[in-house]
């Protein structure tokens, strides 16, 4: 794994593709985080026909088993990507095979939705989150309220700050400044 994270960030993509493919020659078994390093590295190359084709194609030929690191990867790679539905999508996809979507699943989702200007998609994102029982962390709320701000809705980022107190958590320096 960290042979393909070296290559990777050496920019030598098809190398650390190749020794992830080729693991069995050194006697190494392909695992979910070997796959996640040459995902990871794939990204790089913002190269979206390659990227969707490896993660269609290599876990099924390897026998790979995606989890929720994957999915995060992958849901982060769509966002950075603009491809925000695709994101989501590939959420909705991991729950059906069994991979619950976490605090950073929705974190990522969220804040691409409102850096995109797509607050009722945002919005209803954390509703998910809530109904579904993940519990948003420091980072999430750090999102909302800031978005919030920025929207000029500072009434309602009140109201984020209390729930974020009276669920326990403690703003960080970020929050404090507003």
């Amino acid at each position: 794994m960290r042979i393909i994270m070296l290559y990777g960030k050496a920019g030598m993509v098809k190398h650390a593709i190749n020794t992830f493919l080729d693991m069995h020659l050194y006697g190494c078994k392909r695992t979910v985080k070997s796959f996640n390093a040459a995902l990871k590295v794939l990204i790089q190359t913002r190269d979206l026909g390659a990227f969707e084709a490896f993660l269609a194609v290599v876990p099924s030929k390897f026998l790979v088993e995606l989890d929720i690191y994957t999915a995060n990867i992958v849901i982060k790679a769509f966002c950075e990507m603009d491809f925000l539905d695709r994101a989501y999508l590939f959420m909705v996809e991991m729950e059906k095979l069994g991979i619950k979507a976490d605090v950073i699943t929705y974190t990522t989702l969220i804040s691409a939705s409102y850096q995109k200007n797509r607050c009722k998609i945002g919005n209803g994102l954390w509703n998910l989150m809530l109904y579904k029982g993940c519990k948003p962390n420091l980072t999430t709320f750090n999102v909302r309220v800031q978005y919030l701000i920025n929207r000029r809705l500072a009434w309602q980022a009140n109201d984020a700050m209390r729930l974020m107190q009276k669920i326990g958590i403690e703003p960080d320096e970020v929050l404090t400044i507003w």
